[in-house]
């Protein structure tokens, strides 16, 4: 299955919220996305695979890329102003991907996000 990058942003996204919060909702958000339809009704055991299947693709990134997929340390709480939620780490992580594939250049945000390079 080829998936866009910016697939891989949204669904890291539900990923997160997902091991936040232990909703199945959310699993079942993201194999609705992966499968382009609001029709689909994973069983439990099919969210399970949809957990673990990108639970390996995130693997699968971090060993193939592990200069850029970085998991993000925890912030040092004697610094108030510097603890961020878990909503601000993720976006923080993600703005951080698009950075290091676009250079730095804006312009090349929406060529980035259209990319599909992973097939598992």
């Amino acid at each position: 299955m080829e998936v866009p990058f910016e697939k891989y942003l949204y669904c890291d996204n539900l990923y997160q919220g997902f091991l936040q919060t232990k909703s199945n909702d959310i699993l079942k958000e993201m194999a609705q996305f992966l499968y382009d339809s609001s029709l689909v009704r994973p069983t439990k055991a099919q969210l399970v695979g949809v957990f673990y299947w990108f639970a390996a693709l995130k693997t699968f990134f971090s060993r193939k890329f592990h200069h850029f997929l970085q998991p993000i340390g925890d912030t040092s709480t004697s610094n108030l102003l510097a603890v961020q939620s878990t909503a601000e780490k993720i976006e923080e992580s993600m703005n951080s991907q698009i950075r290091a594939l676009t250079k730095a250049d804006i312009t090349k945000e929406k060529q980035i996000l259209l990319l599909s390079d992973a097939v598992l």
